[in-house]
């Protein structure tokens, strides 16, 4: 999902009347929070704080919720108002829900 946040602005726009640097730097900033993320984790992990639990929390809540934000405002609203094979949309989109809520019930 994380590799939509990064075409959907270049498509959005048109590549091609998106500059050469704002390509890369797109590029860029997506390549570099990868790392940045794994190490602010393993910051919070290794650093054995009393709050090192909530940071945790916090952290994983932010996470959650920025693929909730891109899934529910970004790209759900840009495919189910795309004409053509709504109710198949619909219809997987609520498969897919249902496979993830039972997937927390079973493990």
């Amino acid at each position: 999902m994380s590799e939509l946040s990064i075409v959907q602005p270049v498509s959005e726009a048109g590549a091609e009347r998106l500059s050469g640097a704002w390509v890369a730097a797109y590029l860029i900033v997506f390549a570099l929070m990868s790392p940045l993320g794994l190490g602010v984790g393993l910051g919070v992990m290794e650093a054995d704080l009393s709050s090192g639990a909530l940071v945790q929390a916090v952290l994983e809540g932010l996470s959650a919720g920025t693929f909730v934000y891109i899934t529910f405002l970004e790209i759900l609203p840009h495919e189910l108002n795309s004409p053509g094979r709504q109710l198949l949309k619909v219809l997987f989109l609520l498969l897919g829900f249902c496979v993830m809520a039972g997937l927390t019930f079973v493990g």
